[in-house]
């Protein structure tokens, strides 16, 4: 029972508390429940309630025609707008046209595909973020199933298909973004990881989790290939934002996995990089015979050379400075030499090898923000061309054979 005596008390202790104390006290709450509600607002308005955006392309022929065709991936970012993965059709001259089927995939995660035949059926499928699309035939494509992973703190896959365990079937590389962290009632926190995973095919359209978490830092990108010239596919990894616990952080370092022939990857030790990396593609740039890597970073791109043992070291080549969306790597001029399409914001660029891994800038070409590009061979006349798909149109620059590409029109809306 309170007392007169013991509420005289309590108030004398009060009384008696410093008050710049508690001013300090109640500035800390107010500050940190302003900077709460900032947060909800910063997270509603502009990491949800943003425009839709094109996030890959991938290209193939997914309606058996003979034309290559392509899947565009969207980001939903939120109501009101919202946004639906589809394919175009190629006619094999270089215009495409939209199938009537929309592919519903209001997910988060919708950030990257990956396309392959992954039931042997003939039929080329699809992986969008982490779940599984069936091709029935015609180009049409049926959602199946999510693919289960350990990675409790990935909001955002890029996967890419190779045989990683040697058994003639695609299986399933996923980088993993950014991780997170839960807050319990009591104050503990609890730290979600997002590792990279590997899904092993089983032949009958099955993929299983193979148990494997690599790494811990946030993957933007992945490139699969033999990097250390055994035969194996190994995976050279981008890193970029983490935001676990006390190792938050923009800038990690690139990471490459070496496979045992089984598809079980093991730390190759390096650490390559300082800057926040988002994309990476893989190719013999110096014709050494062994696969070199590209990064594309939120700042200067860089080169990394390998020793042909699957150890890598910077090249002195730099390439333009701000943030690359994309690396493509393809021969743009028919000189045997790998050249490459870094891919920005609202523009990217050609990058001619001149040999010996050097690389002189070529033409930039102009799209808007929220289009993503592929390349391939879409009029069928032999050089690479480049797809640019925006939400409402597109646009086909021609591969003229000489590392220089033409407008086929100016952007078409989609039929």
């Amino acid at each position: 029972m309170i007392s007169q005596t013991n509420v005289e008390h309590l108030f004398e202790h009060r009384s008696r508390m410093p008050m710049p104390l508690a001013r300090v006290g109640c500035l800390v709450i107010t500050l940190g429940v302003f900077s709460f509600l900032g947060f909800v607002v910063w997270l509603n308005f502009f990491a949800f309630n943003r425009p839709p955006e094109v996030q890959e392309v991938a290209i193939a022929d997914f309606d058996s025609d003979g034309h290559l065709d392509a899947f565009v991936t969207i980001s939903p970012n939120g109501e009101p707008y919202v946004g639906a993965d589809f394919v175009l059709f190629g006619d094999g001259h270089g215009r495409f046209t939209p199938g009537e089927q929309t592919l519903d995939n209001f997910n988060f995660n919708t950030f990257a595909v990956s396309s392959g035949d992954l039931n042997a059926d003939g039929l080329v499928d699809a992986v969008v973020a982490n779940r599984v699309y069936w091709n029935v035939g015609n180009g049409r494509l049926v959602a199946s199933y999510y693919l289960r992973s350990e990675s409790r703190g990935a909001f955002r896959w890029q996967l890419r298909l190779a045989d990683l365990d040697g058994d003639a079937d695609l299986d399933l590389f996923g980088a993993a973004c950014c991780g997170s962290a839960i807050v319990e009632p009591k104050g503990q926190q609890e730290i979600l990881y997002s590792y990279d995973t590997v899904w092993f095919n089983n032949g009958d359209s099955q993929f299983a989790d193979s148990g494997q978490k690599l790494g811990e830092l946030g993957s933007n990108a992945v490139a699969l290939g033999d990097l250390n010239g055994d035969g194996s596919v190994d995976a050279f990894v981008a890193s970029g934002q983490t935001a676990p616990g006390t190792q938050s952080s923009w800038k990690n370092p690139n990471l490459v996995w070496f496979n045992d022939g089984k598809g079980q990857f093991s730390d190759s030790g390096q650490r390559l990089g300082e800057a926040e990396s988002t994309a990476v593609a893989l190719g013999d740039f110096d014709n050494d015979s062994d696969l070199d890597a590209v990064v594309g970073n939120n700042g200067r791109d860089e080169l990394w050379l390998n020793d042909g043992n699957g150890n890598f070291s910077l090249s002195r080549q730099r390439f333009d400075s701000g943030e690359t969306f994309a690396v493509f790597v393809a021969d743009l001029n028919n000189d045997d030499l790998l050249d490459l399409v870094i891919v920005g914001k609202r523009s990217s660029r050609v990058w001619l090898n001149e040999g010996a891994a050097t690389f002189k800038a070529g033409q930039r070409l102009r799209h808007q923000g929220d289009d993503a590009l592929a390349l391939g061979d879409v009029n069928e006349d032999g050089f690479v061309d480049i797809l640019v798909a925006g939400l409402e149109e597109y646009r086909v620059w021609l591969g003229q054979g000489n590392g220089r590409f033409a407008a086929l029109s100016p952007r078409l809306p989609y039929p």
